[in-house]
């Protein structure tokens, strides 16, 4: 006989009331999995609206500038440097004296060379009235004659050789760094300074074939140097006769005028060329775009707050904007901000674009940029 009242629950129904609440914890959980399911979440965007303006079509290309007349001041022949006014940077005018070899050697020889064609003609008189008397033969008046001109031949390159003893600046220009010293023995050759002409400069630079009827003489092109604040200009004044066959492009020379001497030569250039005028040519900003390896793409939302992935062609690229040529309609409007949670089911947060402007990178013309982008 047990001496255990019997349990009013039996195990059983013990069992069941304990699976009670596990059964809720896990219908919980189940919910919170769908609460924080992100493709569930809205997206916050923001949206513009496609833009139209005017553009001014333009070809770059990437140049360098030039001076038209660069030359070494070097000397033919070999001395002493006895006198050197190579003041670094200085501009000199054509004909100026930069530097003067000793020349007391070739004064003597001067002085001896004209002795020597004073005595050869000298020598041809006499001889040749002697010959005029039947007492001397032709051959040796000849002979006479042949020595004459070889003693002007001698005093010629002497007086050369005396010049070539003064070295002067054979243009206008600016000298560059001084790299010889006054007293230095320097031989034929040596590079003493360089001479460069700095204003006009030209400003060189090819464009590729398909581009060859957008470009003429007298065309002006437009062009930054880094480095050197603002937009420059030029006009074109030489296209090469035929194209390079290797890049089958047209090399094209432009000239500069450099009155301040801001620009020098060896600088790369930013080249724009403009080729025309698109009246209406729709803008997106440049963040807008989704790259897909080499395709481009962009979110356009419709009436009810849908968007959808849609393949776009671009053009001219501008300060914070980028040109669309297809794929776009005026007044479309296309996601600027929250790209990287997009999804094609995705609940849209609407706000309207709010571009960030930065002064200094806004380096545009707003001649080219169409009022701006």
């Amino acid at each position: 006989m047990s001496l255990n009242p019997p349990s009013p629950f039996p195990a059983r129904r013990w069992a069941g009331l304990l699976l009670i609440p596990v059964a809720l914890l896990a219908g919980c959980k189940g919910e919170q999995k769908a609460a924080f399911n992100p493709m569930l979440a809205p997206v916050a965007v923001e949206v513009a609206e496609v833009r139209v303006a005017p553009l001014q079509q333009t070809l770059a290309a990437v140049g360098s500038l030039t001076s038209p007349q660069s030359t070494p001041i070097a000397p033919q022949i070999g001395g002493k440097l006895v006198e050197l006014n190579i003041q670094q940077g200085a501009l000199v005018k054509k004909g100026m004296v930069l530097a003067r070899l000793d020349d007391a050697v070739l004064r003597a020889q001067l002085m001896a060379a004209q002795s020597a064609l004073t005595n050869a003609r000298q020598i041809y008189a006499r001889d040749q009235q002697i010959a005029d008397s039947g007492a001397l033969s032709a051959q040796q008046v000849e002979s006479d004659a042949a020595a004459v001109r070889t003693a002007e031949a001698n005093l010629a390159q002497v007086r050369a050789n005396l010049d070539y003893a003064t070295l002067r600046a054979p243009f206008a220009g600016t000298l560059g760094i001084r790299l010889v010293s006054l007293g230095s023995y320097v031989a034929p050759g040596t590079t003493l300074v360089t001479l460069q002409s700095l204003d006009p400069l030209y400003l060189d630079f090819s464009l590729p074939q398909s581009e060859l009827a957008h470009v003429r003489n007298g065309q002006t092109v437009h062009f930054s140097v880094d480095g050197v604040k603002g937009d420059f200009s030029g006009k074109v004044v030489a296209l090469n006769p035929a194209l390079n066959t290797g890049s089958r492009s047209i090399a094209v020379r432009a000239n500069v005028a450099n009155p301040g001497q801001k620009l020098k030569p060896g600088m790369f250039a930013n080249v724009r060329l403009h080729t025309g005028t698109i009246a209406q040519a729709l803008f997106v900003p440049q963040q807008a775009v989704v790259a897909e390896g080499v395709a481009r793409k962009i979110w356009v939302v419709d009436a009810g707050g849908n968007a959808t992935l849609r393949d776009i062609s671009l053009g001219q690229y501008q300060t914070n904007s980028v040109q669309v040529t297809a794929g776009l309609q005026p007044g479309e409007r296309v996601i600027a901000t929250g790209l990287q949670k997009m999804h094609p089911k995705a609940r849209l947060v609407i706000k309207p674009y709010q571009p960030i402007h930065n002064p200094r990178l806004d380096l545009s013309d707003p001649a080219e940029m169409g009022g701006g982008a």
